[in-house]
């Protein structure tokens, strides 16, 4: 047997080094487009992260650069607006409108999408109406109904009027992600004698893992930032939570540049850490479909 044919291998030129992958023009502008947006959105957190750390005797001096650091300005700001106490309030309403909000919501969405009801179709269309509609115009019949009620200055009454309006968005992305949902293993537990109750709490919340770590966070964080509904229902300053107490802070007398920007900051830091600690969950709780109608 002859020794097999090898084809000759092509050479670089003399005198000219081999060259290595090129960049394409396309990936190249992507990350210089991403490192633009980063910059342009990461500068004012950086600016006013700069001015919070600025003393008050630098700042009368003309500075403008925090060096070296100065923690009073955060320091004043935490003494004089009792920030632990509205700190645990804001947990208070973003935790307790979370978990109504999970109830509520994926029982409106398992009666729409997975049991013979009906008008539920009707009835998931009201509901998601309802984003269309807003708190401006329903101030002043709110107040009354709620006042009436005797929930002013109330912590459940801010919970329940929090998760009505956050129940429309809630309903409908448990409502996109329970239509992914296979009908037979819903149809294999009432054959095994499971309720409506059984079936939704033991067999679709816990296959909607994606779906309840989308809308935890997406709650949590604007539920935590809300300023108009504490501060029309909540009047009592023991009760009220960080993001109106920082705001109310902002509008007194004698509030430098510095002490405005560690309010923000402290404004932000939570939110921020809560943030970046469950993103994973967001990205994950779009890409399983949690989003999709």
């Amino acid at each position: 047997m002859g020794r097999p044919v090898v084809a000759p291998t092509a050479k670089a030129p003399a005198g000219r080094p081999a060259q290595g992958p090129r960049l394409r023009p396309g990936p190249v502008a992507v990350v210089l487009s991403l490192s633009l947006i980063a910059i342009v959105v990461l500068f004012p957190v950086a600016y006013v992260a700069n001015y919070s750390l600025i003393g008050v005797e630098s700042l009368r001096s003309g500075t403008s650069l925090a060096f070296p650091p100065s923690l009073e300005p955060l320091s004043e700001v935490w003494r004089r607006s009792g920030m632990p106490l509205s700190f645990a309030n804001s947990l208070i309403y973003s935790g307790g409108s979370v978990v109504l909000l999970w109830l509520v919501g994926s029982m409106a969405a398992y009666a729409g999408t997975k049991m013979k009801v009906r008008g539920r179709n009707a009835l998931l269309f009201g509901i998601v109406l309802f984003l269309a509609l807003p708190l401006q115009t329903i101030l002043y019949p709110l107040f009354a109904q709620v006042k009436d009620l005797g929930w002013v200055n109330e912590r459940y009454g801010l919970i329940v009027v929090m998760t009505v309006f956050g129940l429309p968005l809630t309903a409908f992305q448990f409502a996109a992600y329970f239509r992914t949902l296979p009908n037979e293993v819903i149809e294999a537990a009432k054959m095994d004698g499971a309720s409506a109750w059984q079936t939704l709490f033991r067999v679709v919340l816990p296959m909607s893992t994606p779906v309840l770590a989308l809308t935890g966070v997406s709650n949590a964080l604007w539920t935590w930032n809300a300023l108009f509904l504490p501060l029309i229902l909540i009047t009592k300053r023991d009760q009220q939570t960080m993001v109106v107490t920082l705001a109310q802070l902002q509008g007194e007398s004698g509030v430098t540049n510095s002490t405005a920007a560690a309010i923000a900051v402290l404004g932000m830091i939570p939110m921020l850490a809560f943030f970046l600690f469950a993103q994973r969950a967001i990205i994950k709780g779009m890409a399983s479909g949690a989003v999709r109608g």
